[in-house]
């Protein structure tokens, strides 16, 4: 009986309506803010990557919202080796407020995910060999991908240190021949790059700070996948 007292004076107490409304208060701010930043930063990212794969093919078509854009890329296999590829921006849930809170424990950003599969002709010339890099921070990666990551061999890569990045590959020359135009610069925004037997056959992604980012992250991925697919 005293518990039940207890909580039907706490229900009842104007500390915790105060509370309850401010917190809501707080919610909704969130809410509006993140939402709105969100679709401005989406805006401004939109517009660099759509002008960045330009040259590279013809759009066949765009799909998701404010947070998660995707676009699919017709291109020529003479100028890319890539049959289809899509490019999607994710952006950070801005417009929620316990996003803030997990943030601390667990970092989040905007991100720009490449991938594409190759033609049959061309998949049958690379289709055995594979590389997976991936950032010693990306946990759940690397965890979900345990069993291919302990198959293929580790390899040194001086634009990737050991202490920031995982590689694993089963064609060490080939992959240092690929990766070489690589940037410090982009490999800072580096979460993965994986090369496989399964569809997407090729898949990157990066983290997004500086909308400018965008092309050099585009050309990485036309240059790293032709010299790829030549060099095999």
């Amino acid at each position: 009986m005293m518990i039940m007292s207890w909580v039907d004076e706490l229900i009842n107490s104007p500390l915790l309506i105060y509370a309850t409304a401010i917190a809501l208060i707080i919610v909704v701010v969130v809410m509006l803010y993140g939402n709105r930043k969100n679709r401005q930063r989406m805006k401004e990212l939109w517009a660099v990557l759509v002008k960045s794969i330009k040259i590279y093919g013809d759009k066949v078509g765009h799909s998701g919202g404010y947070r998660r854009l995707k676009i699919s890329v017709s291109t020529d296999p003479k100028d890319w080796k890539l049959e289809k590829v899509e490019f999607m921006v994710i952006l950070e849930d801005r417009d929620n407020a316990f996003h803030y809170v997990l943030k601390l424990f667990r970092p989040d950003y905007d991100k720009l995910l490449i991938q594409g599969s190759f033609g049959n002709k061309v998949h049958g010339k690379v289709k055995k060999s594979e590389l997976e890099i991936i950032s010693v921070t990306d946990k759940r990666t690397q965890k979900r991908l345990a069993k291919r990551l302990s198959s293929l061999s580790s390899y040194n890569l001086d634009v990737l240190p050991e202490d920031r990045f995982i590689v694993r590959t089963n064609n060490g020359k080939l992959m240092a021949q690929s990766i070489k135009s690589l940037s410090s610069e982009l490999a800072d925004h580096l979460i993965r790059i994986s090369i496989g037997p399964d569809n997407p056959h090729i898949f990157t992604l990066w983290r997004l700070e500086e909308p400018d980012l965008i092309t050099n992250m585009v050309n990485f991925v036309f240059s790293f996948t032709n010299t790829f697919v030549d060099k095999s």
